[in-house]
C-alpha cells in the first residue's frame, strides 16, 4: 500500500501481494469460539433478541412550540389574562398612591392656609378694635377740646 496515492485507483499486483503477506503474518484470533456449544432452537415463539430503539430525531423548535401551543393554548390565554389583570391592578395602586400623596400634601397646605387666614382675620379684628378705640379717643378729645374752647 503506497501512502502517496493521488486518487482512488486499484492496487497494483505487487501491492496486493505485499498486503496479503502482511495479513498472513498477523497472528489473529477467530471471533467465534468453536468450543462453545449452544442448544439448537427450533421454536420461534420466543424472541430473545434485544431491540435497540432508534435514536430520537431532533424536533425543530418551531414544531415543538406549535405542538405546545396546540396543547396548552387555553392555559396560556388564562395566564396572559391574569398577567394583564395583575399589571393593571399594580398600576392602579401606584396611581392611587400618587393621588393620595398629592391629596395629603394639598390637605396640609389647605390647613396651613386656613390657619393663616384665621390669624389674619384675628389680626384684622384687633386692628379694627384699635381703630375704633382710637376713633373713640379722638372723639373724646375733640369733645373735651370743644368744651374747653367754648
Amino acid at each position: 500500500m503506497t501512502s502517496v496515492r493521488k486518487g482512488h485507483v486499484a492496487k497494483s499486483v505487487a501491492e496486493r501481494t505485499r498486503y496479503r503477506k502482511y495479513i498472513d503474518r498477523l497472528d489473529y484470533e477467530p471471533t467465534v469460539d468453536d468450543t462453545l456449544t449452544f442448544a439448537d432452537s427450533d421454536r420461534g415463539d420466543k424472541d430473545v433478541t434485544q431491540q435497540v430503539p432508534a435514536a430520537a430525531r431532533p424536533v425543530p423548535y418551531t414544531t415543538r412550540f406549535k405542538s405546545f401551543l396546540s396543547v396548552h393554548w387555553f392555559d396560556l390565554l388564562v395566564a396572559i389574562f391574569v398577567f394583564i389583570l395583575l399589571f393593571a391592578t399594580v398600576d392602579s395602586k401606584v396611581d392611587l398612591a400618587r393621588i393620595s400623596t398629592a391629596l395629603d400634601a394639598q390637605k396640609e397646605t389647605l390647613k396651613d392656609l386656613k390657619s393663616d387666614i384665621k390669624d389674619r382675620t384675628s389680626d384684622d379684628h384687633n386692628q379694627d378694635l384699635q381703630l375704633r378705640e382710637h376713633s373713640v379717643r379722638l372723639q373724646n378729645l375733640e369733645s373735651s377740646l370743644s368744651k374747653t374752647s367754648k
